[in-house]
C-alpha cells in the first residue's frame, strides 16, 4: 500500500504527515483503518476534514466494487446447457 506523503491530498501537509507517522499511521491502508478520532486527536485536522479525506482517498485508492450475482448471471445466460436425456 501507498505510504502517506503531501500529494494524496491538499490537506496532507508535511507537519500533518509527520504526526500521522508518530503514532504509526504511515500507509493510505492504515489511515482508512484508523478511527476519526485518533487522526484529530494527532494531527490537528478537523473532523469534518478527516471524513472527507477518507472518503476521497478510498474513491482514489480503493478498487472497483462489482456486483457478483450480476456476472454469475450473465455466465449462466451466455452458457450453453445441454440436456443429458
Amino acid at each position: 500500500m501507498l505510504r502517506l506523503c503531501e500529494d494524496i491530498h491538499e490537506l496532507f501537509s508535511k507537519e500533518v504527515s509527520e504526526s500521522l507517522f508518530s503514532v504509526n499511521i504511515v500507509t493510505i491502508n492504515d489511515f482508512l483503518k484508523v478511527d476519526i478520532k485518533k487522526i484529530t486527536a494527532s494531527s490537528g485536522l478537523s473532523y469534518k476534514d478527516v471524513i472527507c479525506l477518507k472518503k476521497q482517498i478510498a474513491n482514489k485508492y480503493a478498487a472497483v466494487t462489482r456486483n457478483g450475482l450480476k456476472y454469475y448471471k450473465e455466465i449462466l445466460t451466455k452458457s450453453a446447457i445441454i440436456s443429458s436425456v
